[in-house]
């Protein structure tokens, strides 16, 4: 699902979620995946992230979905912030090496 975010008319930020099979644990079969989350740096602080993640777990609970997850950058401090306060937590750690 693709959700718009507008203020006065205009984009202001957007959403994309889906249902996908969970590769972790296979007794939750599927989970549901905020993949982008996007707002106007100038719009930011204004709740419209808040907006669009409540809209999006109004959709994944309407689908039958009990898990979700979302994807952030290690360093990426301030989205953690955000997502811890809304209930997220880690869960598992990706560990890359450059060759």
């Amino acid at each position: 699902m693709i959700q718009l975010a507008t203020m006065d008319g205009k984009p202001a930020g957007y959403s994309l979620v889906f249902i996908k099979t969970n590769p972790f644990n296979s007794r939750i079969r599927k989970i549901g995946l905020i993949d982008h989350l996007f707002v106007k740096k100038e719009l930011r602080g204004r709740k419209i992230s808040s907006a669009l993640v409540r809209e999006a777990i109004t959709w994944f609970r309407r689908k039958g979905i009990r898990h979700l997850s979302l994807f952030v950058l290690e360093r990426n401090r301030i989205p953690q912030a955000i997502y811890r306060k809304w209930g997220f937590f880690p869960f598992v750690v990706e560990m890359r090496k450059n060759l």
